[in-house]
């Protein structure tokens, strides 16, 4: 069981670094301050569409969730694992 956890926290710490990393690099792409690549082009787009951004799929778990739905379901696994138990928004 602890594999397992171990497991899927390492999952979920490489997809928070990954939504991290790229919400900054929008922000700076925003103000001007860095050029807009194509793939932040690709996660500005998705989330004006209200859809999750490849690039958080591909390192995302597996979901057909629109984008809010997925990061209140994000937010109740980190929840989970922070607390160690499911707590609903």
């Amino acid at each position: 069981m602890n594999s397992v956890l171990v497991q899927e926290l390492v999952r979920c710490n490489r997809l928070l670094d990954t939504v991290r990393e790229s919400l900054g690099a929008l922000r700076r792409a925003l103000r001007g301050e860095v050029v807009l690549s194509l793939d932040l082009e690709c996660v500005m787009d998705a989330m004006y569409d209200g859809r999750v951004p490849a690039l958080w799929k591909n390192v995302s778990y597996p979901s057909l969730k629109p984008l809010g739905s997925w990061v209140r379901d994000l937010v109740l696994r980190l929840n989970m694992f922070r607390c160690g138990r499911y707590l609903p928004l």
